[in-house]
């Protein structure tokens, strides 16, 4: 669904790993609320916080198979 009306950000989550982003963004308006992955264009009608955290731990594996407790031991 393209959203083509205001709406507020409920939620942003994901990962920056290497470079890539890989985000989910949930709206919602006084009706709906929806979402799906951030893509490159979303535009912001007046202003977002987004606060970022590093974390000391190797996820170049992160979307194989397995436990994310493996990864950050």
């Amino acid at each position: 669904m393209k959203g083509d009306r205001p709406a507020d950000i409920v939620n942003i989550d994901g990962f920056i790993i290497n470079g890539r982003v890989h985000a989910h963004i949930i709206f919602s308006d006084t009706n709906i609320a929806y979402g799906g992955h951030l893509e490159m264009g979303a535009e912001v009608l007046t202003f977002a916080i987004v606060t970022l955290a590093e974390v000391d731990a190797d996820f170049d594996q992160w979307d194989s198979i397995g436990n994310i407790e493996d990864l950050v031991k």
